[in-house]
């Protein structure tokens, strides 16, 4: 798997600070709107945090890593907010 453009990551970042920003009423309740972190380390497989909404509000986080042919789950833990933070715009 390669990792993604300089130019694909801050198109990344933008959408999903946009959707970090929304206010909770405001956030449909659908997987579709899940917010995604992708990294790529060095030594083993890429893992990701997904970020998903809650029905009651707030979000679940997964921690996910390649298998080599689809994400497998490693845990999983409710959080109240999700601030994104990038680089230069």
């Amino acid at each position: 798997m390669n990792a993604p453009s300089a130019a694909e990551h801050r198109r990344q970042l933008t959408g999903i600070k946009m959707r970090a920003q929304e206010t909770p009423d405001r956030i449909p309740r659908d997987r579709a709107d899940a917010v995604v972190v992708t990294r790529y380390p060095a030594d083993r497989p890429p893992r990701r945090d997904r970020f998903e909404p809650r029905d009651g509000g707030g979000w679940t986080r997964y921690d996910e890593e390649w298998s080599g042919c689809r994400w497998r789950t490693i845990g999983s833990e409710p959080v109240e907010s999700v601030s994104i933070e990038g680089g230069a715009q």
